[in-house]
Formats: C-alpha cells, structure tokens, sequence
C-alpha cells in the first residue's frame, strides 16, 4: 500500500459514452489528475466484444508484421462508438491482409513465370542460327509427343526408343532437350 504526501480532492465525472474517451483524454493532459476506474459501472458486454475485436486485430496483425506498415499516426478523435471502431479497425485489417495474400500469390506467378521466361531466353540465344518455331509444341496432337526439357549440363541420360528423337542444345551450364516421339514415349 503505498500512501500519498498530498492531499487529494474527489470527484466524479459523467459523460456521455462515446466521448468518455476524449473526457479521459483530456483529463490525462492536465497531469493533476490521478484517474480511477470503478468497475461495478462498467457494460461488461461491451468490454468483452472491444477486448475480443483487440485480441483478433492483434493475432492477424503478428501473422503479417514483416508485411504491416511501420507508420506511427497521431491519435484521432472518432465520433463512433469504441466497438465500432474496433470493428472497423479489423475489417480494415483483414480486407488489407486478404489483398495482400493475393499480390504475394501473384508475385510468386510472375517471378516463376520471369524464371520460365529467362530459360526461354537461354534456349534461343543456344539455338543454332536456323529459324525453330516453338509455337507448334503448345499444339496439342493425339499423335505426336513433344517436350522440351531443361537440366543442369550433362545430367540428360539419352531416352531409350528407336522412334523417339531428340535434339539438345547446350547454353550457360544448362543442357535444352527437345524430344519428339509417338504418345507411348510420354514417360
């Protein structure tokens, strides 16, 4: 227990709700004011459903706090009531979160699809000086296989099979294989 060397003068003071934290605010300012809490008058419903908003704003934000915004905002004055705040604050939040799960899946497409496009590069700058038309293998056809593969130079092993034919072009440590073959060749 702890006792105070001055003496204190009480008061009580009513505001309506959705200013109580403005009132508070205020009163904090003034740095002579040593505030209380007086929990037998408190709406513990709505305690319960802004500590509940509080906790589930608080877990989605950890997941995604390499990804948050490190900006510091000044405090500002609302005119809606704390649960609604509180509501909105996570709505935000998880509509901020669920955007930008959707660019990370699409940066993860794009950077495999830069990677695809780079070997592509590769294998045409190997080619040699005669003009391939590549177009034809995204045709499908019941009677031709066709694929072109890319491996680390030297790790192809030669496809078994007489009526199979393969090409391999050779560039920056990468082996390109073209094999072409009837549809029993697939594996």
């Amino acid at each position: 227990m702890t006792f105070k060397p001055s003496s204190a003068t009480w008061f009580e003071t009513y505001t309506p709700r959705n200013l109580t934290v403005y009132a508070i605010e205020a009163l904090a300012q003034t740095g002579i004011v040593e505030l209380t809490h007086d929990a037998l008058s408190v709406n513990i419903e709505d305690a319960d459903l802004i500590r509940s908003m509080i906790n589930q704003y608080a877990q989605l934000a950890s997941r995604f706090k390499e990804d948050l915004p490190e900006t510091v905002t000044l405090a500002q004055t609302h005119e809606v009531p704390p649960e609604q705040l509180a509501e909105e604050a996570y709505r935000v939040l998880r509509q901020w979160c669920a955007d930008l799960l959707r660019l990370k899946r699409n940066m993860t497409r794009l950077k495999k699809e830069i990677a695809e496009l780079e070997l592509i590069d590769q294998l045409l700058e190997a080619l040699p000086d005669h003009d391939v038309d590549f177009r034809w293998l995204l045709r499908k056809s019941h009677i031709l296989y066709k694929k072109l593969f890319v491996c680390p130079a030297g790790q192809f092993s030669q496809p078994s099979g007489k009526a199979m034919y393969v090409e391999v072009f050779h560039a920056d440590g990468k082996d390109f294989m073209l094999a072409l073959g009837t549809p029993e060749h697939t594996e």
